[in-house]
């Protein structure tokens, strides 16, 4: 039963179902029109969410060829989201959330390629969804992120997926890419 569950949790908090979970909030809630939310779901979403049925197609069976699919995927798209949202007149609240997935995967790019450590892009992909709707909605958010955020973290743990490190080295990379956002945003 633990199991069970375990696999759905972490089946249903990959990046790009994540992020588009986020998307259709902030478009229920009123923050973003149709328009910011389709592009959000198709760069921080769709495009990076390609790369698992291509991975099929090439025939990618392990997870490192995967998740290296993954990476690849989300490097482009968050890159295209990027320069979407420095030359559309966004909200600010907008251009962080693309700058904070830019910055997200170029730290964890690094982390895992160049430091040679293996961060956690799930809990990244957790993380930077529930700081968001924190940013954007209030700490009145701040009980349900915490216990999807504590949900991931078990289910991560309970399948080996990760150690508790690099769950918090992938926690940390949003944490740090969305302060440098707001940094570079006051400026």
């Amino acid at each position: 039963m633990k199991n069970k569950l375990a696999k759905t949790i972490r089946a249903i908090s990959v990046p790009p179902i994540v992020v588009t979970i986020m998307a259709v909030a902030l478009f229920l809630l009123k923050i973003t029109t149709l328009t910011e939310t389709l592009f959000l779901f198709l760069f921080l979403g769709f495009i990076p969410f390609l790369s698992y049925p291509l991975s099929f197609i090439l025939k990618k069976k392990s997870r490192d060829e995967v998740r290296k699919l993954a990476f690849i995927f989300s490097i482009i798209s968050y890159t295209l989201g990027l320069f979407y949202s420095l030359f559309i007149d966004l909200s600010i609240e907008l251009e962080i959330i693309y700058l904070t997935y830019f910055l997200s995967v170029l730290i964890l790019t690094f982390i895992n390629k160049v430091i040679k450590v293996k961060a956690s892009g799930h809990m990244t992909s957790i993380t930077g969804p529930l700081l968001i709707s924190i940013y954007l909605i209030g700490f009145k958010s701040i009980f349900i992120t915490l216990a999807l955020y504590i949900l991931v973290f078990w289910s991560s743990l309970y399948l080996k997926r990760h150690t508790k490190r690099e769950m918090i080295l992938g926690t940390l990379t949003v944490l740090i890419s969305f302060l440098l956002a707001n940094i570079i945003y006051m400026f």
